[in-house]
Formats: C-alpha cells, structure tokens, sequence
C-alpha cells in the first residue's frame, strides 16, 4: 500500500479512532487486477474497490469514501445517514496496521472474494456490487457469527452526527 500511495513510513500517522474506529486498507490483486478492501475495526464492515490504476491511488481517500457511500446507499441506510459519515470520513488519514484480528478477518474476505468471482465466472467487475453486498453478510467469526451489516447498523444508531 505504501508503495501505491506513494509514502514512506515517516509519513504515516498513527490511527485515529473516527467516528466509528479505525478503518484498515489491504492491497490485493483479483482477477490480476488491483484491489484495496477497506475493514471497519469495529464492525468488519467492508467496502472493496476493484480494478483500481495509479490515478485511483492518488485518490484513494476519495475514492474509498465514494464506495462507502454508494454501499450504504445499496444496503439502505438513510440519505441523511450517509451525508453525514460521508462528511465525518474527511479527511482521510494513512497510518500502520496493528490489529491481527481485523487483519485475520480480511484475509477472510479477500479469499471469500476470489472464490466468490471464481463461483459466478462473471467479470468482477460488473460484481463489485454483489461481492460488497456478500462480503458485509458473511458471519464472521470475530463478530460471533454475526454479520458486519448488522453491526454497522447497531454503530450507526449509537452514532449521531
């Protein structure tokens, strides 16, 4: 990640606790494309970014806060939900990971991910939608079994803007 976003590690600064924690990125390839999914520590909620060229990492805090929106739009959060973490998200911040657990957890996904498109035999790209829609109804065993949908929502009604 360092790498694509073009920092060192002087440049990194340590994680804030946002709104909702910390979100935590990890770089893979699918379908020999780049990918970044982003993981909500809290509640493992996930937005994943598909086919992503060197434009898309100068950009990448805008562009992981436009997939956060449009995904909590498609799973039916409140408009006026989703302006308000849209705002709260700026600016975006670069730090170090440190939590294995969240870190387990999203090696989970990626591979769910591969397996996923692998399953469908579609262009992943025209699946980003449906692979988000899937990642954030997985159980997960971090959340007790429970879904990252579901724990999103429970934040979300302790959250008030």
């Amino acid at each position: 990640m360092l790498k694509e976003l073009c920092l060192s590690k002087s440049e990194l600064g340590e994680p804030e606790n946002g709104f909702l924690g910390s979100w935590f990125a990890n770089l893979f390839r699918l379908e020999r494309r780049k990918c970044v999914l982003f993981t909500n520590d809290r509640t493992l909620y996930s937005v994943l970014l598909y086919s992503l060229r060197k434009a898309d990492f100068d950009n990448l805090g805008k562009r992981f806060v436009a997939g956060l929106t449009a995904n909590l739009q498609r799973d039916g959060f409140p408009a006026e939900t989703i302006a308000s973490i849209g705002m709260a998200c700026h600016p975006v911040a670069w730090g170090a990971t440190n939590d294995r657990s969240v870190l387990g957890s999203m090696n989970d996904m990626v591979s769910c991910s591969r397996y996923m498109v692998a399953l469908r035999r579609q262009e992943p790209e025209l699946e980003v939608a449906h692979l988000n829609h899937e990642l954030n109804r997985t159980p997960m065993s971090a959340l007790k079994l429970v879904v990252a949908i579901e724990e999103m929502r429970a934040a979300l009604k302790e959250w008030s803007p």
